[in-house]
């Protein structure tokens, strides 16, 4: 019995040092101290901060190295590349680009912002708008016409869409 109790002893040890080892990852290494014994020495890998790990998730989801991201609650709108709807130029952004599908308007960023909008994905400010744009968290997103769409069923399609809110994340590349 006494035997039996011993085994299942080790056999407990041993599981508990590779879950240990798998779980954090102890890296070990031979090393020798001053007067020439050799012995082990146990590293644990350093911890990554929470600030680390999320620039490293948002640099996956990119596939771009992010240094900054601050998240924002996105209002949004959206708008057809028809020319009434787009200040007389059709299909046409403010910063002198085509528009394209990512492509969003508000009048406080920077022409080229990118922002992280729940889903619709990484879209950047190309565009500009009429006064409700005027915030930090107001966009009109640009939908692309579909294959053979009327103007008539383009606009109803994209203002039937109504208003939005989202999480949105402002994102900073190095």
């Amino acid at each position: 019995m006494r035997c039996k109790k011993c085994i299942v002893f080790i056999l407990v040890c041993l599981i508990s040092i590779i879950y240990n080892y798998k779980i954090n990852k102890i890296v070990t290494a031979d090393t020798e101290n001053d007067i020439g014994i050799k012995h082990k020495v146990v590293e644990k890998p350093k911890e990554i901060s929470k600030e680390e790990k999320e620039l490293n998730y948002w640099s996956e989801v990119t596939g771009e190295e992010v240094s900054k991201v601050t998240e924002i609650e996105c209002k949004l709108s959206f708008y057809t590349s028809l020319a009434s709807e787009n200040a007389g130029y059709e299909n046409l952004t403010a910063s002198g680009s085509a528009l394209y599908p990512g492509v969003i308007a508000n009048n406080m960023y920077p022409f080229d912002t990118d922002i992280y909008i729940e889903g619709f994905g990484v879209c950047q400010v190309k565009d500009r708008g009429g006064k409700g744009l005027s915030t930090y968290n107001n966009f009109d997103v640009y939908i692309p016409r579909n294959y053979g769409e009327s103007d008539l069923d383009y606009y109803n399609r994209v203002n039937d869409m109504g208003i939005k809110t989202v999480k949105g994340y402002i994102l900073e590349f190095n």
